[in-house]
């Protein structure tokens, strides 16, 4: 799980860009989590200008959750099995194949199988 609190009430901001492959990877059954508590830090993902997708999901599970919406994201790619929670994001485009089990506020249904 990545959380905040890294220094004390700051804001807590990871940044992958300008990589040749996805800026954030998972497979094989991994799971990655971000869940921010207002109380304490905010976390910010800034993900753009990647090669391929900025965040790429196979058979695994990923959280991303801010309710400040400070997560900003650019494209996500979601498949085989993937369960995925995303609320509060920015997100520009999500495809996810009809394995995908996807739940959040960002209005995509992936395809029926």
């Amino acid at each position: 799980m990545l959380s905040g609190g890294f220094d004390g009430g700051e804001r807590t901001v990871v940044r992958l860009e300008h990589n040749r492959g996805p800026g954030l990877s998972m497979a094989g059954a991994s799971h990655f989590e971000t869940s921010t508590d207002p109380t304490q830090d905010e976390i910010t993902l800034f993900m753009r200008n990647n090669g391929g997708s900025d965040v790429s999901v196979d058979d695994a599970s990923v959280t991303l959750q801010n309710p400040t919406g400070a997560n900003v994201l650019g494209n996500v790619a979601l498949t085989f099995g993937t369960r995925a929670t995303l609320n509060g994001n920015t997100i520009g485009r999500i495809t996810c194949d009809g394995t995908v089990l996807l739940r959040g506020d960002t209005g995509v249904v992936c395809p029926s199988p």
